[in-house]
Protein backbone atom coordinates (compact mmCIF):
# COMPACT_ATOMS: atom_id res chain seq x y z
CA UNK A 1 0.00 0.00 0.00
CA UNK A 2 2.64 2.23 0.75
CA UNK A 3 4.07 1.71 -2.96
CA UNK A 4 1.13 3.07 -4.61
CA UNK A 5 0.88 5.82 -2.47
CA UNK A 6 4.83 6.75 -3.43
CA UNK A 7 3.80 5.61 -7.03
CA UNK A 8 0.51 8.69 -6.99
CA UNK A 9 2.53 10.86 -5.36
CA UNK A 10 5.06 10.81 -8.30
CA UNK A 11 2.59 11.06 -10.98
CA UNK A 12 0.56 13.86 -9.38
CA UNK A 13 3.68 15.59 -9.09
CA UNK A 14 4.25 18.91 -11.50
CA UNK A 15 7.50 18.80 -12.52
CA UNK A 16 8.16 21.68 -14.97
CA UNK A 17 10.77 20.29 -17.67
CA UNK A 18 12.89 23.26 -19.49
CA UNK A 19 13.92 22.00 -23.52
CA UNK A 20 16.39 24.61 -25.36
CA UNK A 21 16.66 24.73 -28.95
CA UNK A 22 19.89 21.96 -29.99
CA UNK A 23 20.51 22.17 -33.50
CA UNK A 24 18.68 22.79 -36.80
CA UNK A 25 19.92 20.59 -40.14
CA UNK A 26 18.79 20.49 -43.04
CA UNK A 27 19.89 17.99 -45.81
CA UNK A 28 16.43 16.33 -47.30
CA UNK A 29 14.96 17.75 -50.36
CA UNK A 30 11.12 17.09 -48.74
CA UNK A 31 9.21 17.11 -45.68
CA UNK A 32 10.43 14.21 -42.95
CA UNK A 33 8.40 11.03 -42.52
CA UNK A 34 9.80 10.46 -39.13
CA UNK A 35 13.28 10.09 -36.65
CA UNK A 36 14.57 7.75 -34.75
CA UNK A 37 17.65 7.85 -32.10
CA UNK A 38 19.58 4.80 -31.55
CA UNK A 39 19.50 3.09 -27.57
CA UNK A 40 23.00 5.45 -26.83
CA UNK A 41 21.83 8.56 -28.57
CA UNK A 42 24.76 9.14 -30.52
CA UNK A 43 23.45 8.90 -33.93
CA UNK A 44 19.88 9.14 -35.04
CA UNK A 45 18.21 8.70 -38.69
CA UNK A 46 15.31 10.23 -40.66
CA UNK A 47 13.24 9.20 -43.23
CA UNK A 48 11.74 11.29 -45.89
CA UNK A 49 9.00 12.00 -48.72
CA UNK A 50 12.14 12.53 -50.89
CA UNK A 51 13.27 8.69 -50.91
CA UNK A 52 15.70 8.87 -48.67
CA UNK A 53 16.89 8.23 -45.18
CA UNK A 54 20.01 9.65 -43.57
CA UNK A 55 22.10 8.61 -40.67
CA UNK A 56 23.25 11.80 -38.27
CA UNK A 57 25.95 11.97 -35.51
CA UNK A 58 23.94 13.92 -32.69
CA UNK A 59 26.79 15.55 -31.16
CA UNK A 60 28.25 17.55 -34.44
CA UNK A 61 25.45 17.33 -36.55
CA UNK A 62 27.56 15.69 -39.46
CA UNK A 63 25.88 13.33 -42.27
CA UNK A 64 27.25 9.75 -41.03
CA UNK A 65 25.28 8.09 -44.33
CA UNK A 66 23.48 8.81 -46.73
CA UNK A 67 20.50 6.46 -48.07
CA UNK A 68 19.06 6.18 -51.66
CA UNK A 69 17.78 3.39 -52.07
CA UNK A 70 14.25 3.78 -52.16
CA UNK A 71 11.62 4.08 -55.08
CA UNK A 72 9.13 6.02 -52.90
CA UNK A 73 8.64 7.97 -49.86
CA UNK A 74 10.01 6.08 -46.54
CA UNK A 75 7.35 5.69 -43.88
CA UNK A 76 9.10 3.59 -41.03
CA UNK A 77 12.52 3.13 -39.96
CA UNK A 78 14.34 1.87 -36.95
CA UNK A 79 17.42 1.07 -35.27
CA UNK A 80 18.03 -2.47 -34.11
CA UNK A 81 18.43 -2.59 -30.32
CA UNK A 82 20.35 -2.75 -28.03
CA UNK A 83 23.41 -3.02 -30.76
CA UNK A 84 22.27 -0.29 -33.27
CA UNK A 85 24.68 -1.52 -35.72
CA UNK A 86 21.51 -2.26 -38.24
CA UNK A 87 18.60 0.12 -39.37
CA UNK A 88 15.54 -1.18 -40.92
CA UNK A 89 13.49 1.12 -43.19
CA UNK A 90 10.31 0.74 -45.10
CA UNK A 91 8.48 2.51 -48.00
CA UNK A 92 5.23 3.02 -49.85
CA UNK A 93 7.63 1.21 -52.72
CA UNK A 94 6.57 -1.30 -50.62
CA UNK A 95 9.97 -2.95 -49.83
CA UNK A 96 11.55 -2.98 -46.27
CA UNK A 97 15.29 -2.50 -46.12
CA UNK A 98 18.08 -3.36 -43.70
CA UNK A 99 20.95 -2.28 -43.44
CA UNK A 100 23.74 -3.17 -41.87
CA UNK A 101 26.50 -0.14 -40.41
CA UNK A 102 29.75 -1.16 -40.08
CA UNK A 103 31.97 1.58 -39.24
CA UNK A 104 32.55 3.67 -42.67
CA UNK A 105 30.63 0.62 -44.44
CA UNK A 106 26.72 0.38 -45.02
CA UNK A 107 25.63 -2.79 -46.54
CA UNK A 108 21.55 -2.80 -47.86
CA UNK A 109 19.70 -5.58 -47.93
Amino acid sequence: MTYMLELIEVVTEKKVQKFEHYKTLKCHELPLTNCSFNKNGDKFITGSYDQSCIIWDTETGNILHKLKSHKNVVYAISFNLPYGDKVATASFDTTAKVIIILRKLVMEY
